[in-house]
């Protein structure tokens, strides 16, 4: 029953596109009939429009202009298609002696194929056709848009496609080898491995002295169907495509070396007619593209398994004679390490740590730098959150870190399942904070307070005294002073300070919690060596690294809840 109806279907369809080939067969010669001789003051002019009935969108204009005083005839021809002329830049327009019809291509795309005394000139956007009065160029005008439009109409119907594997396979039919002029192209355009919307387009050009051999693998679904379109320089023809956003996701090899990543890619062609189906076809096969992509994107099961493939998607490589040795820790509080060798054997080694759930998932994305891809992730409201290390001395804390990705399908993935994991991780770290309570909070932050030893500042030493029964708190720092040393006290009830902006705060290579006092009131008093300071509205407590620092707070938030009942 499928096959019978699949049978009229195709029957009704053929019989759709003959009756509308004979109505714009029965157009084309109504026009034809309109466009004969015309004379101007200096010269005469004989036109000829014909078109073969097996192709009637298919056109050639012959014009032949014989000067009056030197009788000398030069002769123009166009060939063109009607499908490619836009009926809303079909115009009349007069120049000095002379009235004509002039029809546009959509875009001034340049389409027309122009032959002068029969040698080959560069391709046109408009095609210009004589008449004898204002009277006839309505005539022909309103003849020509009919035409147009029902070209147009009737082109609609002839590249159709049950599925995106007839697409497919068009694809790779339709880009193949030609000849243009003295160079000859080689083409071949192949889904890449198993990859279904992922393709290795390569391409070799050879003129009389140099072969030019290009390979480029890009995924269909990563261009844009609205920046598709022909571009003609001279006699040659090309169907450009670009990215998404100029996105640098075309992986190049030009001679079989890597070269950096691009945002288009061109596909000579051999004719006009060639490049318009080759623009035609990936308009409609993009989308379906995209659609195969959504569906293989497929969200995590949950944080751990997510947090495992993310681990292993962070690979080691070798990218031209540099080698890339990379790990990162399974877990919401990571290690990421990259350790570059470069072909002269020096090593240079980068090491970051931080929590996954800092990150913001709308502030991951793919950064592209000439051969290198990375996927990049920031922290929330740029906070320098993540610690940092270089050949294992301690740097800056920065707000970003940049993973090194393989290719660009290894980029998408990482950028992906990171989006997810930052997520994950942020209402991990919310619920293990919440949660965090101890049996004696003033005793636990006594203790961590004490405990910090700072690497770069041996001599630096702190402690905390709390008064449970006051709700107090006095918090004593000495630091090395020239020969000697400075001594600080500060001295707070805890109901003055304001718990709800208590943060990690970042200078440089330290990490501090700092506690200010509500609405900013000066409600801590201070000692400078035992000499009473001015009050002032915040302290600070020093602490080994960012997730101390939460810690420290969340214990705080506790121990005030308890002074609060």
């Amino acid at each position: 029953m499928y096959r019978i109806v699949l049978s009229l279907l195709m029957l009704c369809t053929g019989q759709l596109i003959m009756a509308q080939s004979s109505e714009l067969s029965a157009l084309q010669q109504q026009i034809a009939a309109k466009i004969g001789p015309v004379e101007g003051a200096r010269s005469a002019y004989t036109q000829a429009w014909s078109f073969d009935p097996a192709t009637p969108d298919q056109v050639k204009l012959t014009v032949e202009e014989t000067d009056k005083k030197k009788g000398k005839t030069e002769t123009a021809t166009y060939q063109f298609s009607l499908v490619d002329l836009d009926e809303n830049l079909v115009r009349d327009e007069t120049r000095r002696d002379l009235k004509f019809i002039t029809a546009g291509i959509g875009g001034k795309q340049k389409m027309v194929d122009v032959y002068e005394n029969g040698e080959p000139q560069n391709y046109e956007d408009e095609v210009n056709i004589l008449v004898a009065d204002s009277k006839a160029a309505r005539e022909l005008q309103e003849l020509l848009k009919n035409a147009i439009a029902l070209a147009r109409s009737q082109d609609k119907t002839r590249l159709q496609f049950g599925s995106f594997e007839e697409m497919d396979i068009w694809l790779q039919d339709h880009i193949k080898d030609f000849k243009q002029e003295d160079n000859y192209y080689m083409a071949a355009f192949k889904p890449s491995g198993s990859e279904k919307i992922i393709y290795d387009y390569n391409l070799r050009r050879r003129d009389s002295r140099n072969v030019d051999k290009f390979q480029y693998t890009f995924n269909l679904a990563d261009l844009d169907p609205n920046r598709i379109q022909l571009e003609v320089r001279g006699r040659s023809i090309a169907v450009n495509a670009k990215t998404e956003r100029d996105q640098h996701f075309v992986t190049v090899f030009d001679d079989e070396q890597p070269d950096n990543f691009d945002d288009e890619i061109n596909f000579p062609m051999e004719s006009i007619a060639a490049a318009r189906d080759l623009a035609a076809v990936l308009r409609m096969a993009i989308p379906e593209a995209v659609k195969l992509r959504t569906e293989s994107l497929i969200p995590m099961d949950d944080l751990t398994a997510g947090l495992s493939d993310f681990s292993e998607q962070v690979r080691s490589f070798t990218q031209e004679g540099t080698t890339f040795d990379q790990k990162l820790d399974n877990g919401c509080l990571t290690t990421y390490q990259v350790q570059e060798t470069g072909s002269n054997g020096k090593t240079e080694t980068a090491t970051y740590e931080w929590n996954l759930g800092d990150l913001g998932p709308d502030e991951v994305a793919i950064k592209v730098a000439g051969k290198d891809i990375y996927v990049v992730g920031e922290i929330k409201n740029g906070e320098n959150l993540i610690q940092y290390f270089r050949d294992g001395e301690q740097r800056n804390y920065t707000d970003q870190v940049d993973i090194r990705a393989e290719g660009v399908e290894n980029a998408k993935s990482l950028a992906f399942l990171l989006k997810q994991i930052a997520k994950g991780c942020d209402e991990q770290q919310r619920q293990m904070l919440g949660g965090m309570e101890k049996d004696d909070p003033a005793a636990w932050i006594q203790s961590e307070v004490q405990a910090f030893k700072d690497p770069s500042e041996p001599a630096y030493r702190q402690e905390i005294a709390i008064d449970r029964d006051n709700c107090s708190l006095v918090l004593t720092t000495v630091s090395p002073k020239g020969r000697g040393e400075e001594k600080m006290r500060y001295e707070v009830l805890l109901r003055n300070l304001d718990s709800a902006v208590f943060n990690p705060e970042v200078s440089g290579k330290e990490v501090l919690v700092e506690l200010p006092t509500r609405e900013g009131e000066d409600h801590i008093k201070t000692y400078k060596n035992e000499a009473v300071e001015k009050f002032t509205n915040s302290l600070q407590i020093r602490v080994k690294d960012v997730a101390a620092a939460r810690s420290l707070i969340a214990v705080f938030w506790q121990l005030m809840e308890d002074c609060a009942e």
